[in-house]
C-alpha cells in the first residue's frame, strides 16, 4: 500500500508539471464529477420510490442502471487519462518503473467502485420490485388467487345467506335509548348479511335518524347491527354511524366487521383475519413536487389494550378458507382512508409514507376509531383479507373475508363469559395498546 501511495504521488507530481497536464487534469476532474453524479443516482433510488409509485412506474429502475453506466464511463475516462499520462512519450524514469504498480492500483480502485455501484443497483432494483410486485405468490399460498372462481365456495353455509332486514321484524320507532354490549358496524350488503346471519332471537328493527338498527344477540352478547356507507367522511359513513350508534345504544365495545385489503401476499391469504391494534388515517398527507412525494401528517388512532387482548391469536378457532387451508388471525396497525385501493403503486406510497408495518387497510376503520375515541368507548376493527389492493382485486373473496371476520368474532364472543369480559374491556379504557408503525 505504501509503495502504491508513493508511486501515485510521483505520478501526480509528474502529471501536473508536464506540458499537457491541464487537459489531463480536466479529464480526471470530469470523470470524478461523473462518479459523483452516479453515486447520487444510485443512492437516491430508495427515496425515489414514492415518485415511481406516483406514476413513473418501472422507469425508476433506470436510475441504478444509469448510475452503473456513469460509473463505467468515469472508469473509462480515468483509464484514458492514465493511458495518456503513461504512454510511450512519457520519459520520467520513476513513473516508467512504477507504471505496472499504478495500473494495478487504479484497476483495483475502479473495480471496487464498479462492484459497489452494481451491488447497490441490484439491491435497489430488487427492493423496488418486491415493493411494487407484492402480488407474486409463493409456494405456501398453493395457487394463484387471481384465478380462483366463486364456484369454489358455493357449498359453504355462508356463501349466500338469505337474510333480509325484514326477517328481523318490522322497523319500529324507538321510545328512548337502549343499552347493549356490542355495536356492530358494516359497510355494504355482503358484510351486513354475513353479520346478520349470526344475529339470533329475540330480534327487532329500530330506525333512529339515518340508520336502521337490528337488535338481537351476537354470540352470548346483546348487539345492535347497523350498515353505513363506505368510507368515513360522508353523512351516513362510519364516523357518523358510530357517533349516532353510541348515543343510541350505549355499547361497551364498537366492532367494525367486514373485508379489507391485506398488506402482503407472501404472509397473508384470503380469509385471514386482521385485528387492529390501531388505525392510521392516510388521507392527511402533504403532497409535494406535483404529487410525486407524499408526507404523512396525521396521527395514529390507538385501540385500547383491553379490547385488543380480548381477541387472542387463538389456535382453537377453526375456519376453512380454501380447501385444506385454515384462516389465521393477525394483529397489527391498519391504514384507513376514503380511497378504494386497487393499485400497487398507490398502496406502496400509502404504506411507506404512513405505516410500513401495517397489516392491511380499509375505508371505515379511521371513522370508527375517531368517533369511539371521542366518546371514550373501546373499539376494534376486525376484517378478513379479501384482496391486496394491488390491481388484481377479485370479488370472489368478498364474502369469504366477511364470513371469516364474523366467525372469529363469534369464536371469542360466543362464550358465556363474554358479557363479563366486555364489562372488563369497558373498565379498561384508560389502557391503550401500543401501535408501532415502523416509521
Amino acid at each position: 500500500m505504501i509503495r502504491i501511495l508513493l508511486s501515485l504521488r510521483t505520478w501526480v507530481r509528474w502529471l501536473l508539471t508536464r506540458p499537457g497536464s491541464p487537459n489531463l487534469a480536466a479529464g480526471l476532474s470530469q470523470s470524478l464529477v461523473i462518479w459523483l453524479i452516479a453515486a447520487i443516482l444510485v443512492a437516491a433510488l430508495p427515496a425515489a420510490l414514492p415518485m415511481a409509485a406516483q406514476g413513473l412506474g418501472l422507469l425508476v429502475l433506470l436510475f441504478p442502471a444509469l448510475g452503473a453506466f456513469l460509473l463505467g464511463l468515469g472508469a473509462a475516462m480515468n483509464w484514458a487519462c492514465l493511458r495518456a499520462s503513461t504512454g510511450r512519450r512519457m520519459s520520467t524514469p520513476s513513473c516508467m518503473s512504477n507504471r505496472r504498480t499504478l495500473g494495478l492500483g487504479a484497476a483495483a480502485v475502479l473495480s471496487v467502485f464498479l462492484l459497489i455501484g452494481a451491488g447497490v443497483s441490484a439491491l435497489s432494483g430488487y427492493n423496488y420490485w418486491q415493493a411494487l410486485h407484492g402480488e407474486r405468490v409463493t409456494a405456501s399460498c398453493g395457487l394463484l388467487y387471481a384465478d380462483v372462481k366463486e364456484d369454489v365456495f358455493r357449498d359453504r353455509e355462508w356463501w349466500n345467506p338469505a337474510v333480509k332486514i325484514d326477517d328481523f321484524g318490522p322497523i319500529q320507532t324507538p321510545g328512548g335509548t337502549l343499552n347493549v354490549d356490542l355495536l356492530l358496524i358494516t359497510a355494504n350488503q355482503d358484510e351486513w348479511a354475513q353479520v346478520a346471519r349470526a344475529i339470533t332471537a329475540p330480534t327487532f328493527n329500530v330506525r333512529k335518524g339515518d340508520f336502521v338498527y337490528t337488535l338481537g344477540r351476537f354470540g352470548a352478547c346483546t348487539a345492535a347491527l347497523i350498515r353505513c356507507s363506505q368510507g368515513s367522511a360522508e353523512q351516513t359513513a362510519s364516523q357518523i354511524a358510530t357517533l349516532d350508534g353510541i348515543a343510541f345504544v350505549h355499547p361497551k365495545l364498537v366492532l367494525c366487521l367486514g373485508g379489507a385489503f391485506g398488506a402482503s401476499r407472501q404472509s397473508q391469504a384470503p380469509g385471514d383475519v386482521l385485528v387492529s391494534s390501531c388505525a392510521v388515517p392516510y388521507e392527511h398527507q402533504k403532497v409535494c413536487c406535483g404529487g410525486l412525494v407524499w408526507k404523512w401528517r396525521g396521527s395514529e388512532l390507538t385501540a385500547w389494550r383491553s379490547a385488543v387482548d380480548l381477541f387472542p391469536s387463538d389456535r382453537g378457532w377453526d375456519f376453512e378458507t380454501l380447501p385444506g387451508r385454515r384462516a389465521i388471525p393477525q394483529k397489527g396497525p391498519i391504514v384507513s382512508g376514503e380511497k378504494l385501493v386497487n393499485s400497487a403503486e398507490l398502496k406502496c406510497v400509502i404504506l411507506q409514507s404512513c405505516c410500513p408495518d401495517a397489516i392491511g387497510g380499509d375505508m371505515e376503520g379511521a371513522g370508527v376509531a375517531v368517533a369511539a375515541n371521542h366518546e371514550g368507548i373501546p373499539w376494534l376493527v376486525i376484517k378478513g383479507v379479501m384482496d391486496w389492493g394491488d390491481g388484481h382485486k377479485n370479488d370472489a373473496f368478498k364474502k369469504l373475508a366477511s364470513a371469516a371476520a364474523v366467525s372469529y368474532a363469534l369464536h371469542v364472543l360466543g362464550s358465556p363469559q363474554a358479557p363479563a369480559a366486555l364489562a372488563g374491556v369497558a373498565a379498561g379504557t384508560a389502557m391503550r395498546a401500543p401501535c408501532a408503525c415502523g416509521r
